[in-house]
This record gives C-alpha cells, structure tokens and sequence, in this order.
C-alpha cells in the first residue's frame, strides 16, 4: 500500500516536544486536539466495574445492545431526532468509523468532496478508499463560509461523498441551520452520500449545534459520526460510532469483523455510564474552553493578528502570514510551545497556525504571549 500521500500528524509535533522535555526544557503544548482535562470518575467508575464484573471478553462486532439503545436514546435528547439503534455502529474512536463509511460508499477513481483548511485525515482516508480528493476551499475573508453555490461548483459527475465537520477542526466555526439544510439538499438531490463529523458537537460556545440527522433524505444518504473523546475527554479510550444508512449496516459491521473484531468491551459499558451518567462535567468543561478561548482571542485581537472567532470546538487558527512550516518548528525550539502548522490541514492553511486552546489558563494566556514574541523575531531574521 502506498502511504506517501497520508499527510502529516499532530503526533509528529508531540514526538518533538516529548524530545526537548526529556532533555530537561519546558514545554507548552498547545497543539494536541484532545481535552486537557481526566475522565470523570463515574465513567472510570464503570469500566472497572465492568472488567471486576467479568465483562472482558468480544462483544457483537456492531456494539452491544445497551450502548447503542442509550446512543439512540441520546439522540433524540440533543439532537431531537429518534432513530433506531440497529443502524448503530459502535467503532473504536470516531476514526474508523470515517474510513469505514468510505469504504463502503466510494469506488476506486470516485471523488470526494472535504473542506480545506480541514481535519488531516480526511484526505488521507479518502485515498486509502481509493477515492480521489477533492479539496472544497474556504477563506478566512469570509470566515470559512460553507457556501453551497461554491460546492455546486466542484461537483462532478464522479462525486459520491461529502465529508463535512462541525464545528470544523482547526477553525472551530459552525455551519447555521439554514445552510447545513441547503448543502444536504444539493448533496442528497445529486445521490451523494454526506459523512458529517460531528465530533465536537457539543462543544459549542455561540448558539446551538443543529445536527445533518433527521434533515430531508439523512436516512438514505447520511452517515453520522460522533463519539466519546472531546465531549467526555476520552481520547484514550478509542470508542465512537457512526449512524448509516440501513442498506450500509451489515457492509460495515462486516469490515469492523475483519479488522478490529469490536470496540473494546468493558468501554462499551463506560460510555454508557457517559451518556445516561451527570454531564455536569461537560458543563464546566465546556464554560473552561470558552474562557480560554476568550484568552486567547483578546490577546490576538489586542496584537492586530488576524483570525476567525471560534464557535465551537477548542482551537484558534489565527493567520501570521509567515511560513509556519518553519515557524512552528522556530517558535518550538526557541521558545517551547508546541502549535501545529496550517500547512498540515491542506493548501488553505498555509500562513496560519492551529492553536489548541485544551489547556489552562495560565499556559493560554504564556503560551500565545510567547507566539506573538517569537513572530517579531522570526519576522526580523
């Protein structure tokens, strides 16, 4: 298998990092797309009570019945749709679940549709299903606009999927109802299926999440994707799942069989406790990420640097106008703050940085201080 067209990884900046904190320097690590805070114990809780209780052994290969009655159930409660929990597929994190809706919608040669700036393993995924990306360009001019005449544009007669993300990683904007309802009509009136990313859907600062599920043609032609690890930090506990199409169902529980067997078990019963558990702890999680992200901001604002407000999610995408391949890597060595490059998010990230406001206040507020003196000295050289 060829991998040289996979892209970059966030983990590339994390190696470096490590590296300079084992030979004894400090880091400030503002680069990682993952909450900073631990697990609330209930859930912990649960998967230990699960494993004491024997419950560590394969399970149905779609998830086991009670996760995905309880993730049924979540949908209706905060996306105010019912659906059926046959059409359910829990998957180890979030990710699989992406490349498994690729797999079994696109042909070799199809096109699919993502937005750049956009998540780096969305064009990495498309090709390993064989597909052929097709980058959906958005400009900070007009805030990363998901403008359907634009999208009309770039359709094909190859095109098969859409992939869309909200709010989208790294600028953290959201669609509005009006124009999600607008792109799925374009979408669902030319048979092309829609995987929308949902993945920060709760992680919302400004207004409401409105969801892709439930809006005219979804049960035909969407394929829903959320999971545990932003809104109930469960980046290590790899458990998501995906709502398809009925016609898909068997399609991809069979591909979950042939690779990873099933989600582990015992986390199965842990989000559980996550869903039908208290949120109080997303609650005040998310009301930290805001004020970070207000930290943040004012500081860029106050600089004169350029950059969208974010809506949602935990990430700021400011545009420096200089090469941040080489900045990053400048501002990491020199002054110990770890940021990701635009340039790893596709064309349109060029200029600007990914910085991760899933940290504290104090690391914030020196850590985007320290950017800001590392562009004018890096702007001199």
């Amino acid at each position: 298998m060829k991998t040289g067209n996979l892209g970059h990884s966030s983990f590339e900046i994390l190696k470096k990092a490590r590296e300079l904190e084992r030979a004894g320097r400090e880091v400030i690590h503002l680069h990682i797309g993952e909450p900073d805070f631990n697990t609330p114990d209930n859930i912990i809780e649960a998967a230990y009570s699960a494993m004491k209780a024997g419950f560590t052994h394969y399970t149905d290969p779609q998830g086991i019945a009670d996760l995905r009655e309880a993730i049924s159930w979540y949908q209706e409660v905060y996306r105010g749709v019912r659906i059926d929990p046959r059409r359910v597929i829990v998957t180890p994190g979030a990710k699989m679940m992406i490349l498994y809706s690729l797999l079994v919608t696109v042909e070799p040669g199809d096109e699919v549709i993502y937005t750049d700036p956009g998540y780096m393993s969305y064009r990495a995924h498309i090709s390993l299903a064989g597909g052929v990306p097709v980058a959906w360009k958005l400009t900070p001019e007009d805030g990363f606009f998901h403008d359907p005449e634009k999208l009309k544009s770039l359709i094909s007669p190859r095109t098969r999927a859409l992939i869309l993300n909200f709010p989208h990683n790294p600028t953290g904007v959201t669609i509005k109802g009006d124009t999600l309802r607008e792109l799925m009509k374009i979408a669902v009136d030319r048979g092309i299926y829609v995987i929308s990313d949902e993945i920060y859907s709760r992680i919302i600062f400004d207004g409401e999440h409105t969801s892709a599920l439930g809006m005219e043609g979804s049960d035909e032609f969407l394929f829903l994707i959320d999971g545990f690890s932003k809104t109930y930090a469960m980046t290590g506990w790899r458990i998501g799942y995906g709502i398809v199409p009925e016609k898909f169902v068997q399609m991809v529980v069979k591909l979950q069989m042939s690779t990873v067997s099933c989600a582990t078990s015992f986390v199965q019963r842990a989000a559980i406790e996550a869903i039908k558990g208290p949120q109080d702890s997303v609650k005040v999680m998310v009301e930290a990420f805001k004020r970070r992200r207000d930290i943040a901001t004012r500081i860029l604002k106050d600089a004169g640097v350029s950059h969208v407000i974010p809506q949602g999610a935990f990430y700021v995408f400011p545009d420096l106008k200089v090469d941040t391949d080489r900045f990053a890597n400048f501002l990491l060595e020199n002054y110990g703050v770890a940021v990701l490059p635009g340039s790893y998010f596709g064309t349109r990230g060029k200029g600007h940085i990914r910085i991760s406001f899933a940290s504290s206040d104090e690391k914030i507020r020196e850590g985007v201080m320290r950017i800001l003196e590392a562009l004018e000295r890096f702007k001199s050289l």
